[in-house]
């Protein structure tokens, strides 16, 4: 099989996570701000929020405070690396109802207890089930009274698409690997015991 030349591969990938950037908004490429997905998380999240608190995700730092920029009257809160009190920025959250939304990158993705949100979205798809469902671990935490519900926001026919379904078919090629290994409570059991 012929083999990419690095500086290819490289290439594809920026490309890539510009794609992706873009399906967010213009503005991350200093395009505008012009945006179809901030216009619909904006149709969105009067229906969510009428007396709840959502989580929403993204990759990108600078999407973030785009985002908390956008959402004002929700009075949003962020969590990226930058932010060095997390635990006070939860604790607003928790506590103050005036504060309805909390967007954050990855640096929410772990350690954190959400369970006041009941709704988490994913304003970018990350590359890795994992990662995701580490996003959405935040509010399905002790403490949870209330269904979560996880939304993805996707744009028809882009990047989001194609990501999405890759994310699918790791799915299923998993569910299919693990369901032939474990099928029963008992082989996990044994498989946990074997030496």
């Amino acid at each position: 099989s012929k083999v990419e030349h690095p500086a290819l591969l490289q290439n594809t990938l920026v490309k890539m996570l510009r794609l992706i950037q873009l399906t967010g908004s213009m503005e991350l490429l200093g395009e505008g701000i012009k945006s179809s997905k901030l216009n619909a998380l904006k149709e969105l999240l009067p229906n969510i929020l009428s007396d709840k608190k959502a989580l929403i995700f993204t990759r990108f730092s600078t999407m973030a405070e785009i985002l908390r920029r956008e959402l004002a009257s929700y009075a949003p809160l962020v969590i990226t690396g930058a932010i060095k009190n997390r635990a006070e920025v939860v604790r607003l959250f928790t506590h103050d109802p005036r504060h309805r939304v909390l967007i954050g990158t990855s640096a929410m993705n772990y350690g954190l207890n959400l369970p006041v949100a009941e709704t988490v979205i994913h304003y970018d798809q990350e590359y890795s089930l994992g990662k995701m469902d580490q996003a959405d671990g935040r509010a399905h935490r002790i403490g949870q009274k209330g269904n979560v519900v996880v939304i993805n926001l996707l744009i028809k026919g882009s990047i989001d698409m194609f990501i999405r379904t890759i994310l699918r078919k790791k799915q299923e090629m998993s569910s299919v690997l693990m369901g032939g290994i474990f099928t029963s409570l008992s082989s996990i059991k044994e498989a946990l015991q074997y030496e």
